[in-house]
């Protein structure tokens, strides 16, 4: 029987990693062909408000989320469309206050064009892998089609979130403020009785063996044994 060496292990993992990168790269298409690096730098405008340094308004808009956002379409995802950043930036800063301020219409909308994009990926990368005839490359689309399925899934039920609130489980809760008795299989005292007797007979003194009577009745009826 031949075996296998580590080195021979590890060439191996290697070369599955590299089937499944390559499956990827085809199923997405070629890389945009737009380089960050040999085009032009993209031109932001700052302004700077009263009482504010240029250095502090510079570092304000650079770190900013909206001219992040932009660069990262500027970069890659629209590197071919020649857009302008200051626009862009505007046009994200203009999404994130609306959603600040409460209005989520506009991400909503986002969310279900997701749910509808993420659909299409899984259709796309089921057909791709029903249609493969070996089963290595067949089981990674169809690990990406479930991907795309379960995210899919996720979004519906953020979308849901915004639009309905998170769903609150409440439990019961037994809350005693004062006093509590258990009893072990042994009714609970009836609640007493009101007294019609006068107010001299209330206050006359009780007899010392009717009090131990009475104790020892009230003690049965707890649970306690007296002696």
């Amino acid at each position: 029987m031949k075996t296998t060496t580590p080195k021979e292990k590890a060439l191996a993992k290697v070369r599955a990693a590299q089937k499944k990168a390559d499956i990827v790269s085809k199923a997405f298409g070629p890389p945009p062909s737009g380089n960050v690096a040999t085009t032009a730098q993209p031109v932001l405008n700052v302004q700077v408000e009263p009482g504010q340094t240029d250095a502090r308004a510079l570092i304000n808009a650079n770190f900013s989320p909206a001219v992040g956002a932009s660069l990262v379409a500027l970069d890659l995802t629209h590197a071919d469309s020649k857009l302008d950043l200051t626009t862009a930036a505007a046009y994200f800063k203009a999404a994130g206050t609306e959603a600040a301020g409460g209005d989520l219409s506009k991400s909503q909308e986002v969310l279900a064009i997701q749910v509808r994009t993420l659909d299409l990926l899984f259709n796309y990368f089921l057909r791709r892998g029903a249609v493969q005839p070996n089963f290595e490359v067949k089981e990674s689309y169809l690990r990406l089609a479930l991907k795309a399925q379960s995210q899919c899934r996720t979004t519906v039920e953020s979308l849901a979130v915004i639009q309905q609130g998170p769903a609150i489980f409440a439990k019961n809760a037994n809350i005693n403020n004062g006093q509590q008795q258990v009893n072990n299989g042994v009714p609970a005292p009836a609640a007493p009785k009101a007294i019609d007797a006068s107010p001299t007979e209330v206050l006359q003194p009780v007899p010392a063996r009717a009090r131990k009577q009475k104790a020892k009745v009230t003690n049965q009826t707890i649970g306690a044994v007296s002696k």
